[in-house]
């Protein structure tokens, strides 16, 4: 009994534990003044449990970086796998077609790759990263929400819709976007294809009824909320790096944070200063509102009551129910 609430423990504390381990490294990392900065702010080296991204403006730095570490585990009795390493190279002047050499390390080399997954988000120089991440993302949402329409085909739509909402609109990294591109209405789409199966409407049913119908905002305001609230998250963090680099999207900074910001902040109308001098999000959040128009509003309380009603009606009655739900729908 002692043993295991030990095991139990160690196994809370060991994040902890390691923090603590790993964090002479990037100590060491930042004396070396190797890596780069912004201002007078060091970003040369992150580290997220066991995973250390080293940040440099040169090779030649990268190197001495390399070394470093290479120190820290002969002195902690730490391990470094050399094949699981990649390096990215973010230049306007590399060639798609050159590939660039493998940085010498441990014996072997790191090699060079266009982009790669760190912590569950794909990084990368490529212009077409937008596209591969909505693309599975949108992936994502039909295999989570086919493998829930088979378990529970038969509980009522609002249940169902509850269900939905934490199980396939996780949407892991969807704060990282540019909600200014016109791949973002891939997913938006998906979400509707989604939400017309689940209530079992027609597939032509019109995109405006379908918030009405799950009382809910539309996929896109939702992402965008959800992108604001992490984005004020990050403007007033006591962590300088991440401070900084908000306030850089603020002013410009050609990162898909900055263009969708300034896309946001068009589309509903509240200047981007507002981030700095607001002590809630709510007071961004003001400026969202979403107005159905009545038709709208009144068509889809209708669709409601006899989408009720089609639990209760003999087979034979459905045809006509079903005839008067598509024409509300799609009329």
């Amino acid at each position: 009994m002692h043993r295991n609430k030990w095991c139990q423990t160690r196994g809370v504390i060991s994040p902890i534990l390691f923090v603590n381990y790993i964090d002479e490294l990037l100590l060491r990392l930042k004396e070396s003044k190797y890596g780069c900065y912004l201002g007078h702010v060091y970003c040369g080296s992150f580290g997220y449990a066991d995973d250390v991204a080293l940040v440099s403006p040169t090779k030649h730095s990268l190197r001495h970086m390399l070394q470093i570490c290479d120190s820290f585990a002969l002195e902690f009795r730490l391990s470094f796998n050399q094949e699981k390493s990649r390096y990215l190279m973010f230049s306007p002047s590399t060639s798609r077609s050159q590939r660039p050499p493998g940085v010498p390390w441990r014996g072997g080399l790191v090699d060079h790759c266009k982009q790669e997954i760190h912590l569950g988000n794909i990084i990368g120089p490529n212009s077409n990263l937008t596209e591969n991440v909505i693309r599975k993302a949108v992936s994502d949402l039909y295999i989570r929400f086919n493998r829930l329409n088979t378990h529970f085909r038969n509980i009522d739509p609002d249940v169902k819709y509850q269900l939905f909402k934490p199980l396939c609109m996780s949407v892991y990294g969807s704060q990282l976007w540019d909600f200014s591109s016109r791949h973002c209405e891939k997913f938006y789409t998906a979400w509707r294809k989604s939400i017309r199966t689940l209530l079992d409407v027609p597939y032509r049913t019109h995109s405006a009824l379908l918030p009405l119908l799950v009382d809910d905002l539309p996929v896109d305001m939702q992402l965008h909320k959800r992108f604001l609230k992490f984005f004020f998250s990050c403007v007033h963090s006591s962590n300088e790096v991440i401070s900084m680099c908000s306030f850089l999207a603020l002013r410009g900074s050609g990162s898909n944070a900055a263009k969708s910001i300034e896309f946001l902040c068009t589309l509903y109308g509240f200047p981007s200063v507002i981030f700095a001098r607001s002590t809630s999000v709510f007071d961004i959040f003001q400026y969202i509102h979403y107005q159905p128009s009545d038709i709208d509003a009144r068509n889809a309380n209708a669709i409601k009551d006899y989408l009720a009603l089609t639990k209760f009606c003999a087979p034979c009655d459905l045809g006509p129910l079903k005839e008067i739900i598509h024409l509300l729908c799609t009329g």
